[in-house]
């Protein structure tokens, strides 16, 4: 665990520093809110762990054991508890892990990511419903919890109570839950469900229509809506959904062509609509692109037959029995379902011939068993060839779903002489699509059986519904910047050294519609930041933090969430705190929806919400003599935090004077202040009356240099009445002594705190293995 003390030792210094201890030391200097005193500790656990993806039980005991120590210094310092929860969910201690992420939530109660998180684990741990249902009523009671949260609690307590009989309370929680958060799909669903309607052409649509308010650019989602309004008839609005997928496609892959079946979807809306140009066209792009591509040229022989243009469909046919010769024996050879699907089509719609079409339908339904559209084309192929039983047999359970299946298996009961039968399948078929081909054949048979036709659907309520949707809302991914505004504002533009550096990211909704928040939702959740200083050697730290936008799921128009976040993470710790004499300046740049190029480069996934850049000035340490006296003065009676801070700045100058000796030229003006003195000052913190502050002053020589004298002065902490000073210097001489410290770690191993005999016995395994 060792490292050398010019590329590392910065981060044995850490975040804890004092920032109302001023760098100058003058007390004219503006007091800066400390940070949690326990940070330090946290972030020394936290770089090691960052290190470790798949822990070995050791090294994952060590970090925890001292994330452990952070949150019993400070229990409220909730990054502590989330590292915690990180690490026991990897070293697979769910219990352990779920308790500790219920610490964080305490600890952040803003976070409502984590706090679904945690609902979801709870929810596993729970195994009775009275346990859950308990658990969400606990949850709803307490205050200032988050609409989203508020709404999914009374979803859940709606699903419980509908499973035990209460389907009015069931009713009148989730619409508590669509009350709250209108785009909470789940909770849409199942209202829908619990009140009769899921079913219901306007209800569908309305869940379709929430499903993208939700998640604009989904492809399905357009396709579904698209799909259900031709079932409606409402053709012109379907194309225009075809056209919105086509749109959606286009932009998540450009250059590639749109899935050939949904040219096939459009081109049968059009041919309904009686536009058979426009759907012999959409055939056309698909042959244009495939030419041997069977199923388009299947459509444009029966939509050129039905337009009456003969010779379009004898030229297409001719070519299309030409291209099934030449692949018929390979199709069953290689057990092709798809091409003897084709193949029976084929002898059932266009050169018809039962015998053969009755053949590749069996192979297809023998190569992929199960298939709606396979096992209507062999129904149908069956009763082609009067096998009236099979054929039944075979229509009866897809006839609810398939138009043509429910046509065929009515045609089949009417040959057996069967009319009641065959009326109630064709016109429950007639309940599911009001439009197409297959739809008026199915009215034209309930007309000859004089049997009633079931109703149209109130497209009027669809109308209403789609008219009411904000299709602005559709064009997100491509102008998110009509609807979202990004602003970082660091809170303080010039700091000293010690300082915790925060920034308050802001996301305001600016648009006219409800922006979504998180994976798979409108805008991803996270926000990347790469930092550089000012010197001409600086690193670049690329993408070294991620914030997390946490607190919201959903911004309606006009609102607005702002979260903050601490910068100093201990990845730029060593470039902040490098040549603390030195006036300097670091470059923030934040990018909202971060993503990676093949070239290593952060770069926004929406273009126009362009990264934020913030620049934050360091004031340099003053250590001229007088500035040096008060230094010593702050050691000795400052407060607690000032302490802290001072020590900080001594470490500081002692890092920064050693590489002064290392190097030849220093070129910038820095009084000289011995290493002999420096580290006096280290010694003289090793008494302080505060454990923390002897602890703190023991770490700085975890990554110095360990000779006789420090030794010396370091040992009477091993007795230090408080836990943290022991253990502090038992790891460090567990680390660098090793052998020669094994004998004290022996008896550490009994040490009254079991903090520090859980250290004790790590470093002496350790060694000893």
């Amino acid at each position: 665990m060792g490292f050398s003390r010019r590329t590392t030792r910065w981060f044995g210094a850490w975040w804890v520093v004092a920032c109302c201890a001023p760098l100058t030391v003058r007390s004219a200097e503006p007091a800066v809110a400390p940070p949690d005193p326990a940070q330090w500790i946290a972030d020394y656990a936290i770089y090691f762990g960052q290190n470790i993806s798949d822990p070995a039980p050791d090294d994952g005991e060590y970090v925890l054991a001292w994330l452990d120590v952070a949150v019993r210094v400070s229990p409220d310092l909730a990054e502590a508890h989330l590292w915690r929860y990180d690490l026991l969910t990897r070293m697979k201690r769910p219990d352990e892990a779920r308790a500790a992420l219920a610490d964080y939530c305490r600890s952040a109660p803003d976070d409502l990511s984590a706090a679904f998180n945690l609902l979801d684990l709870q929810f596993a741990a729970a195994k009775k419903a009275e346990d859950r249902l308990q658990l969400c009523r606990d949850r709803l009671a307490e205050s200032d919890i988050a609409h989203e949260f508020a709404s999914d609690l009374h979803r859940r307590i709606a699903e419980i109570i509908f499973a035990q009989g209460d389907t009015a309370g069931a009713i009148n929680e989730a619409r508590q839950a669509v009350n709250l958060v209108p785009l909470n799909l789940p909770a849409q669903q199942l209202l829908a469900m619990l009140e009769n309607r899921a079913t219901e052409p306007a209800t569908q649509v309305e869940l379709l229509l929430t499903e993208l308010g939700v998640r604009p650019a989904s492809v399905d989602a357009r396709w579904r809506l698209a799909d259900t309004l031709a079932a409606l008839g409402m053709t012109d609005d379907a194309l225009a959904w075809y056209a919105h997928t086509e749109t959606a496609l286009a932009r998540q892959n450009p250059g590639n062509p749109p899935p050939f079946d949904l040219l096939l979807a459009t081109a049968d809306v059009r041919a309904d609509s009686g536009d058979y140009e426009g759907a012999i066209a959409d055939c056309n792009r698909i042959l244009s692109a495939d030419p041997e591509n069977l199923a388009a040229a299947h459509k444009l022989i029966l939509i050129a037959r039905r337009a009456e243009r003969s010779q379009t469909a004898k030229t297409q046919t001719e070519q299309l029995a030409l291209n099934l010769s030449k692949i018929e024996e390979q199709a069953v050879t290689l057990r092709n379902p798809a091409v003897c699907y084709q193949i029976a089509l084929f002898h059932l719609d266009i050169d018809f011939d039962a015998t053969r079409a009755l053949e590749f339908a069996r192979h297809a339904d023998g190569f992929r068993p199960n298939n709606i559209d396979i096992r209507t084309a062999l129904g149908r192929a069956l009763l082609d060839n009067n096998k009236l039983d099979e054929a039944i047999s075979v229509l009866q359970p897809i006839a609810p779903a398939d138009a043509d299946a429910a046509l065929a298996l009515a045609r089949a009961l009417r040959s057996q002489n069967r009319p009641d039968e065959a009326t109630a399948v064709l016109q429950e078929a007639a309940r599911h699509r009001f439009a197409g081909e297959s739809y008026r054949k199915i009215q034209a048979v309930l007309r000859e059986l004089h049997a009633d036709i079931p109703p149209q659907p109130n497209r009027a309520a669809v109308r209403n519904t789609l008219d009411a949707f904000d299709s602005a809302v559709l064009d997100f991914n491509v102008n998110p910047a009509d609807a979202i505004a990004f602003a970082v504002k660091l809170r303080n533009d010039e700091l000293p050294i010690t300082a915790a550096i925060f920034a308050d990211v802001t996301l305001t909704n600016v648009g006219s519609y409800p922006v979504t928040i998180g994976d798979n939702r409108m805008l991803p959740p996270h926000v990347a930041v790469n930092m550089i200083g000012d010197r001409k050697d600086a690193t670049l730290h690329t993408g070294y933090l991620t914030i997390d936008l946490n607190k919201r799921y959903v911004l309606f128009p006009g609102e607005h969430m702002t979260v903050p976040a601490r910068l100093g993470s201990v990845a730029i710790r060593p470039e902040l705190w490098y040549q603390p004499q030195r006036k300097s300046s670091f470059t923030f740049t934040f990018t909202l929806a971060p993503i990676l190029t093949d070239e290593g480069e952060i770069v926004p996934q929406f273009p126009d919400l362009a990264p934020v850049t913030c620049t934050l000035k360091r004031r340099p340490v003053e250590a001229s003599r007088p500035s040096l006296d008060r230094l010593i003065a702050q050691l000795q009676t400052g407060s607690e935090p000032e302490r802290l801070a001072a020590v900080d700045i001594v470490d500081a100058l002692l890092n920064e004077r050693i590489e002064a000796i290392q190097s030849t030229v220093q070129d910038y003006p820095a009084s000289v202040v011995t290493v002999k003195e420096l580290n006096g000052l280290l010694f003289s913190a090793l008494s302080d009356a505060s454990p923390i502050v002897r602890a703190k002053a023991a770490y700085q020589f975890n990554f110095g240099k360990l000779d006789d004298d420090t030794i010396a002065k370091l040992a009477p902490l091993l007795a230090d009445p408080d836990f943290l000073p022991r253990l502090v210097v038992c790891d460090l001489f567990g680390k660098r002594q090793r052998k020669v410290f094994l004998p004290v770690l022996e008896r550490f191993q009994k040490d009254p705190d079991p903090l520090v005999a859980r250290v004790a016995t790590l470093h002496y395994k350790r060694i000893t293995e």
